[in-house]
């Protein structure tokens, strides 16, 4: 986290110099004729540009290495808990499990999509409006302004996002089911099965989608907004003697830089609703599942309350292991069939 905190700031500190060196290029060498400024001030911005590309592969190095640490720590762990998990009523006979892993494969990508984004920018703002206010004094006020309405409009999408709720298209049917509907020519009935299944799901990514646009849309108005009164209060600030003429530029150019993290972490948001939602149904799994573990007894248990095995292990012989924290319940009044594979004659099961 150290690492990434001193790239973040590296990079939004190598990012003001392109900026100051157009405001040094229009208010003093342009007027002085001034070559030898001119070649010294440009190299020293390439230099900086290339420092800025290190720090940047950096910061995704950084990201690598925690997907990696989460990869070799957390996740094994996890994955064997889920494995563990029985299956019944609550989970949908196991299909809950799946959904948890692949909401895990899913929570894993999407955080490297956190260490990319420059919405990580944010916490170092103020670096620009400092800046901002030593090139062109009190016309920072127009891109404070803007910032703060910036942040607003995102934060009341925030709270539209929340109210629609978060549904993954799914698969209704499992390999054997949609076999069944192969085999008795049903492929319009699996068609209208798969369609009315996702479309909760299809209306909540509509609604998100246009949430979504239409917050960019505002955001996009705001930017194009501050360019104008930051144009109109340069020309009295300008008039007035309280800036260069070469300060709006400078001005222009940092406020935009300012609307690159608001508008990542727009994006970002339906990411980190997912990933919460994703980690909030895995919880709820797996205390379930040891909720369920604490209450039960090892080994066979009897018939007054259903038929039920929880983690019994049996063994031939140490090195030949026959049963492995074998789990199930059966309810009273549920039929279950349980079906093996093909052996040959005169096996013991």
């Amino acid at each position: 986290m150290t690492r990434l905190l001193w790239s973040t700031l590296v990079i939004n500190l190598l990012a003001i110099v392109m900026p100051l060196y157009l405001n040094a290029i229009y208010d003093r060498v342009i007027p002085g004729h001034a070559d030898a400024s001119l070649w010294t001030l440009s190299v020293v911005v390439v230099l900086a540009l290339l420092v800025e590309y290190v720090f940047r592969m950096e910061r995704v190095k950084t990201g690598c290495h925690f997907l990696t640490a989460m990869q070799q720590r957390l996740e094994p762990g996890l994955i064997r808990d889920l494995i563990h998990v029985t299956p019944d009523r609550n989970n949908r006979w196991g299909r809950g499990v799946l959904e948890a892993m692949n909401n895990w494969n899913r929570f894993r990508m999407q955080c490297l999509g956190l260490f990319s984004s420059s919405a990580l920018d944010l916490a170092f703002s103020i670096l620009y409006f400092i800046v901002i206010a030593a090139i062109a004094g009190w016309l920072v006020l127009v891109p404070i302004f803007i910032f703060i309405c910036a942040i607003v409009r995102v934060v009341f999408y925030y709270m539209e996002s929340e109210k629609i709720p978060v549904l993954n298209a799914q698969v209704p049917f499992s390999t054997g089911s949609l076999e069944n509907y192969q085999a008795t020519v049903a492929y319009k009935g699996a068609s209208m099965r798969f369609l009315c299944a996702n479309e909760k799901a299809q209306q909540s990514e509509q609604a998100r989608f246009i949430a979504q646009n239409k917050c960019s849309a505002s955001l996009m108005a705001l930017m194009n907004m501050q360019t104008v009164l930051a144009v109109i209060g340069a020309f009295y600030l300008v008039q007035s003697g309280g800036m260069s003429p070469a300060g709006l530029f400078a001005t222009i150019i940092i406020a935009g830089r300012l609307g690159q993290p608001v508008f990542s972490l727009m994006h970002l948001l339906p990411n980190l609703q997912r990933m919460r939602q994703s980690m909030t149904e895995t919880n709820q799994l797996l205390s379930e599942h040891y909720k369920g573990s604490d209450s039960e007894l090892t080994g066979y248990h009897g018939p007054q309350n259903g038929w039920g095995i929880s983690q019994l292990d049996f063994k031939y012989h140490p090195s030949l292991p026959c049963i492995n924290q074998l789990n199930f319940r059966i309810e009273p009044g549920e039929r279950v069939a349980i079906v093996g594979g093909a052996v040959p004659e005169r096996a013991p099961y």
